[in-house]
């Protein structure tokens, strides 16, 4: 019974590790982007990590931790993972099938993507 429950232990400090970096620099992503709040993609000076949005990816691990059994955390995880390989997957035949062209934005110097439509697609669509 001791056995069992240290694997449990190992398994849930692993799932809880893992799920903290790829959440808290998702969440980092997110924000700078402009989806989520601005506040989580500060980024700590002395250790270069995503502070805020790591408290919150903590907290978020924790409330989960609680409220499910680690049978459904493991369901959570794999799901999850199966929609973000989906997601992927999806972008990249879109990506695939759109022409774009680079430029640089006067205003901010930035590089940006405009996609280019065809006038054989347009016409024929």
């Amino acid at each position: 019974s001791s056995g069992i429950n240290a694997e449990y232990g190992l398994a849930s400090a692993s799932l809880v590790l893992c799920t903290l970096t790829t959440l808290a620099r998702g969440l980092m992503v997110l924000s700078q982007d402009g989806l989520i709040f601005g506040c989580l993609s500060c980024i700590g000076e002395c250790s270069k990590v995503p502070v805020a949005a790591t408290v919150t990816a903590a907290a978020i691990t924790i409330v989960f931790t609680i409220a499910f059994s680690y049978e459904i955390l493991i369901h959570l995880v794999s799901g999850g993972a199966l929609l973000t390989f989906a997601a992927v997957c999806y972008t990249l035949i879109i990506i695939s099938y759109t022409k774009s062209k680079e430029f640089v934005d006067e205003s901010s110097g930035l590089i940006r993507n405009e996609v280019v439509v065809n006038e054989e697609q347009a016409s024929s669509s």
